[in-house]
């Protein structure tokens, strides 16, 4: 049980933080070049999935749900898994859990490296480290070394998120 509530708890916060910067945004690094496995992906496709990518991590900064919920498949098979044995199934149940408690959290702030992106046709996978730190509820958390990995599909023209993994290193 313990285990659960860490496992919420980051996924919250993640998902979570405010960035008193709007213009701060979180970019995969200009220096990651995605690595286009096939011969019907083109330039653009990387770019809008890495634009996919980018704009839910800025869920954090502007907690704009409608945005969100424009970035996750409504494939019933949609998963998100967090630390631990948190497991999300479908787009409602993830939104609704990524959007609770978020107002707890204030002054985030983000670093990202090691950044990756493979397409390959209509999938597209990428993994990325990353440090976060933040105040809940008037407390500082630093959390360093999480690892992101998840699967896109292009539906429709639109890159879409149909797997996301955030996990924590072992302490």
């Amino acid at each position: 049980m313990k285990k659960y509530f860490l496992s919420l708890f980051v996924l919250i916060i993640f998902f979570g933080c405010t960035n008193p910067n709007p213009q701060n945004k979180i970019n995969f690094n200009p220096n990651t070049t995605p690595n286009n496995n096939s011969n019907n992906t083109n330039a653009g496709d990387a770019k809008d999935a890495i634009a996919t990518v980018e704009a839910f991590l800025n869920f954090n900064v502007n907690k704009k749900t409608e945005i969100l919920s424009s970035l996750i498949s409504d494939d019933p098979e949609t998963v998100m898994f967090g630390a631990g044995a948190t497991l999300w199934k479908g787009k409602e149940t993830i939104i609704k859990n990524l959007t609770k408690g978020i107002e707890d959290v204030d002054d985030c702030n983000f670093s990202f490296r090691d950044q990756s992106m493979q397409i390959a046709g209509n999938i597209a996978w990428f993994s990325e480290r990353g440090d976060w730190s933040y105040d809940y509820k008037g407390q500082r958390v630093d959390l360093k070394g999480l690892r992101i990995s998840g699967v896109l599909r292009n539906e429709n023209g639109k890159w879409v998120i149909v797997q996301w993994h955030t996990s924590i290193p072992a302490r």
